[in-house]
């Protein structure tokens, strides 16, 4: 299954595209497909230098964001998910997207800045999204968020906060104490669900995905965002850190967008969906709106 697994993974990131360093950067998925056969389920190699993006026209990035983006939400109703759940939510529009779909029954975003959950609270409440003012770490508790600040000294509502400081953001920011849980523990009520997550936490995904292993484990299809350069002024994951942490949970990359040459988003999926005719259909359809 494994060899199988990895021959398919390997013809679905060759991505068929006008523009070549475009095509080049995208079939940067291609090699860590050849380590799944790897007997420890992890993926080996220079994963780092393997998802590194060239830079291509800024159109070009945008229209390769949003068109990983429907391709996301595509394997998301084709795998039946009932379960979505958005880690870094803002004004939660994933999850009101998710909520859209024909098998998703319940969808759960999370949102750990005070200012911005203030600033969508409302709007989110009449759409059925279970909207929550709560940062996701390795277990309960209270714990330090940093909001950004303007260059005048306010604190900023555009869901750019994270666990950690940021060291490249000159007006600095203001360190609030909020409510934190572990994804496992928040949740732990599942019944039988499919779940998708949508991950953008700002350089807290170690914290995030550390507290989801067994949220992890049954989970069909992640997107999240990663770094290929510390921003924050952590030890925080790199891009190689999430491919091998979520690996270890059966998940395998299958998609990616271009949207910075240090910061992107890639989309997994579980390792037996590798044969999956509506995995297929949605990345044939991901390649063509790339052009």
């Amino acid at each position: 299954m494994l060899a199988g697994a990895r021959d398919l993974g390997y013809r679905l990131a060759v991505i068929a595209s006008r523009s070549f360093p475009a095509r080049r950067a995208l079939r940067a998925l291609v090699s860590p497909y050849r380590h799944l056969a790897d007997r420890s389920g992890r993926v080996v190699g220079t994963a780092d230098r393997l998802l590194s993006v060239v830079r291509v026209p800024g159109a070009y990035r945008r229209r390769s964001v949003a068109a990983l983006g429907e391709f996301f939400f595509d394997v998301v109703d084709s795998q039946g998910v009932s379960l979505f759940v958005e880690a870094g939510a803002k004004e939660a529009a994933a999850s009101q997207r998710a909520l859209g779909l024909p098998g998703v029954r319940r969808a759960i975003a999370f949102e750990a800045n005070p200012y911005t959950y203030r600033r969508f609270a409302g709007g989110v409440a009449t759409t059925g999204v279970e909207y929550e003012n709560l940062a996701l770490d390795r277990g309960p508790g209270t714990t330090s968020f940093y909001v950004r600040l303007t260059h005048d000294g306010r604190p900023q509502a555009d869901g750019q906060g994270s666990l950690h400081r940021r060291t490249d953001h000159p007006s600095g920011h203001e360190e609030v104490e909020i409510e934190a849980d572990s994804l496992d523990r928040l949740v732990a009520d599942r019944t039988d669900d499919r779940v998708a997550i949508w991950m953008d936490v700002e350089g807290a995904t170690a914290n995030v995905l550390d507290g989801a292993a067994e949220l992890l484990d049954v989970t069909d299809a992640l997107l999240v965002e990663v770094e290929t350069s510390p921003f924050w002024a952590v030890d925080q994951w790199l891009v190689g850190d999430v491919v091998n942490a979520v690996a270890a949970h059966g998940l395998v990359p299958v998609a990616r967008d271009l949207q910075s040459a240090d910061q992107f988003n890639v989309v997994f999926v579980r390792r037996e969906l590798l044969d999956d005719p509506g995995l297929a259909w949605a990345h044939a359809r991901w390649r063509r709106s790339l052009g």
